[in-house]
């Protein structure tokens, strides 16, 4: 019926079903209601879904970045250009663009003074270049965006990608903190299908949200979401554990590696960074 909350709380609950447990929807928590609880052994997990938007910075920045792309392709044919902005673009347009089109043809990576770093090469339609070759070593998540054209057999592409931090998706998990209990053992799993880079922003966002003196009531914080990938290419769900080690009651490792199981995405090396994360 359009309700995005209730979806993503059958689909929880649904996964449940899968890794052999029986989940209670909607069950008495003291005065309050909670989305979900199982039992595991003698102990109780209670949990709280939520399924947020793609927020306004994320759209604004998604706009910023294809703007961007779009001046350099019409400024550079024949070329691939990648760019690892320092900040968000805001007034820096036109230094972005003046300094893209500036950097020299050889594949070498030319850092710009408060605009970000730039490599170019020329295009080759038989071997397109899609793989950052700019390292990033800050650990705020970074938005990306590749955009490619290739008119009468010459191609021109630009890879564009900005650190953002959304502090929105703090302010998300802080007001889910009342419904939790610090003598219970609980879990908040978020849906983050509908924000483009979800996973790997949500991931470091959660990360540092664990604090050893707030948000102590989450155990843990689940993550998932559908996206296409693999060969052949099919929609799969991926999960993500991030477990709180400040927790005042810590959630059963039984449960946690339950949910890392219902992973089926092909992430190879991203599931030793990301999936079991304590």
């Amino acid at each position: 019926g359009g309700e995005k909350s209730s979806l993503v709380e059958l689909e929880f609950a649904a996964a449940l079903v899968r890794s052999e447990l029986t989940p209670e929807l909607e069950p008495p928590y003291g005065s309050k209601v909670l989305d979900c609880s199982v039992q595991i052994g003698s102990e109780r997990v209670f949990a709280e879904v939520i399924a947020p938007e793609t927020s306004d910075p994320i759209k604004e920045a998604e706009t910023e970045i294809q703007r961007i792309s779009d001046a350099v392709i019409e400024q550079s044919p024949g070329t691939n250009t990648e760019i690892l902005l320092e900040g968000e673009p805001g007034y820096r347009f036109d230094s972005i663009i003046a300094s893209a089109t500036a950097v020299p043809l050889d594949g070498a990576v030319h850092y710009v003074e408060g605009v970000g770093w730039f490599r170019r090469v020329p295009s080759d339609p038989l071997r397109p270049e899609q793989m950052p070759r700019i390292s990033y070593t800050g650990r705020d998540p970074v938005l990306g965006m590749l955009t490619a054209i290739l008119e009468a057999g010459l191609r021109t592409s630009a890879m564009i990608h900005i650190p953002i931090l959304d502090e929105r998706a703090h302010r998300i998990l802080s007001a889910e903190l009342h419904h939790f209990s610090s003598e219970e053992r609980n879990i908040l799993v978020v849906c983050v299908s509908n924000v483009p880079g979800g996973m790997k922003l949500w991931l470091a966002l959660a990360r540092r949200w664990f604090q050893p003196t707030r948000n102590r009531r989450v155990g843990a914080i689940v993550l998932y979401d559908q996206a296409l990938e693999g060969t052949p290419l099919a929609m799969r769900q991926r999960w993500r554990v991030v477990e709180n080690p400040y927790a005042y009651v810590p959630v059963p490792d039984s449960l946690l590696n339950a949910i890392r199981r219902l992973d089926v995405s092909s992430a190879g090396s991203e599931d030793a960074e990301a999936g079991t994360v304590r």
